[in-house]
């Protein structure tokens, strides 16, 4: 799958373009940064998206935290970068948008 996970293997069930590890639904952050509009940089192990005020969240491969403006957040499973894909939990797009807000205010 080119996630890079060492010693063990996600299972990853594709339903309808969604994606499952482990129960978990997870989304591509890459299409999701593309609908929203988000510029992105990053390597083979971590993603960086970008909104145009400046505010930003990133990933790291296996990671259990998004950091977002600079603040660790804990996601509920690990996101997996690689050179060409960002899954991450649906669940980290709640926090993210409640993260933001909290920033904005």
């Amino acid at each position: 799958s080119g996630f890079g996970v060492i010693g063990r293997r996600p299972e990853i069930k594709y339903k309808n373009e969604k994606v499952i590890i482990n129960d978990v639904l997870y989304v591509d952050m890459n299409r999701l940064a593309a609908y929203a509009g988000l510029s992105s940089s990053g390597s083979s192990s971590t993603m960086k998206y970008i909104a145009s005020e400046g505010q930003y969240i990133k990933f790291t491969n296996e990671s259990e935290y998004a950091v977002i403006n600079g603040t660790k957040v804990v996601i509920d499973a690990p996101a997996y970068v690689d050179q060409t894909k960002c899954i991450v939990p649906y669940s980290v797009i709640s926090k993210a948008i409640s993260t933001l807000a909290k920033k904005t205010r």
